[in-house]
């Protein structure tokens, strides 16, 4: 009787491996988690139709969006450097460049326009949604005052 008490075991057991072994969720792609879209508890099937997590791939170069008032965007061009901190780290000093100018068309006075600026980020240290502060490096124009 013993014996079939310890065989049922030993099969509960294997069973309970099989499932932990089946509950790693892994990702398709290298990336840190930005965003999950489910709790602790709920069963997850393969190929849900949300995805549970958001992983954004390609974080060794960062994009910061940057608003700028109209009347200084004249000032700022494609290639110019620039320098990001963020609050989180306040010692690092990441080197950029701003890649895209972009005018809003808009007929209220005031609104901002956008520049971007793409800064490496090797070491995965800046992370999306950070708020970051820019700096700009503009070099002297001619036949700007």
């Amino acid at each position: 009787m013993a014996a079939l008490e310890v065989l049922g075991v030993r099969i509960a057991l294997s069973a309970a491996e099989a499932s932990l072994a089946n509950a790693d969720l892994r990702s398709p792609a290298d990336g840190g988690i930005v965003a999950r879209n489910i709790g602790a508890g709920p069963r997850v099937a393969p190929n849900a139709e949300t995805p549970l997590y958001l992983v954004p791939t390609g974080l060794t170069t960062l994009r910061v969006t940057v608003a700028i008032e109209e009347q200084r965007l004249d000032k700022v061009k494609v290639g110019d450097k620039a320098v990001v901190t963020v609050a989180s780290l306040p010692a690092q000093k990441f080197p950029g460049l701003v890649t895209n100018v972009r005018p809003v068309a808009r007929t209220d006075r005031g609104a901002p326009s956008e520049i971007v600026v793409d800064t490496p980020n090797p070491d995965l240290l800046l992370k999306p949604g950070m708020r970051a502060t820019v700096h700009l490096e503009i070099a002297p124009r001619l036949g700007m005052d």
